[in-house]
């Protein structure tokens, strides 16, 4: 197995934006979100370049609860490499409400991972297209056709 760092699984998901961008542009719309297919890209793209590399989706690093991440890098090494990763995808349903989505998810991982997995890396990323407010201390990356940004916070 080979460690996927949080840095490289965000560039890995600015490449796809920017390769995939048409595909991207048609699926957002979609009623009910894109959330999950987005995960599904991401992470068939990561494991086609390096299939040694060990991303998981739809974890449950919250203790007892039932809450699931969306994606967990690096399961079975140290828990100093582990990653656990939220995303959200700005949808026409969630657009006035997304950067509350992603503060959500900061205090989510903030507050709810459990404590076994204290020293992980926590992210909170959202992939977005209509002008909307973020919550401080989101790095950002656009792409090339300034249409998609790409936000994240590490934890």
């Amino acid at each position: 197995m080979t460690e996927l760092t949080c840095d490289q699984f965000i560039e890995y998901v600015a490449r796809w934006i920017e390769v995939d961008e048409a595909n991207i542009s048609r699926v957002w719309p979609t009623k009910g979100g894109w959330e999950g297919w987005a995960q599904v890209e991401i992470c068939s793209r990561i494991v086609a370049t390096d299939s040694r590399y060990q991303i998981e989706r739809e974890q449950h690093p919250y203790g007892a609860s039932r809450k699931a991440s969306d994606f967990f890098l690096n399961v079975n090494c140290p828990v100093s490499q582990q990653v656990i990763i939220e995303l959200k995808c700005q949808s026409f349903q969630n657009y006035a409400n997304f950067g509350a989505g992603l503060q959500a998810d900061v205090e989510k991982l903030t507050n709810e991972v459990d404590p076994q997995y204290r020293g992980a890396t926590l992210l909170a990323m959202g992939i977005y297209f209509l002008d909307c407010p973020i919550p401080d201390g989101f790095q950002r990356w656009v792409s090339p056709t300034n249409e998609v940004a790409l936000v994240w916070a590490s934890l």
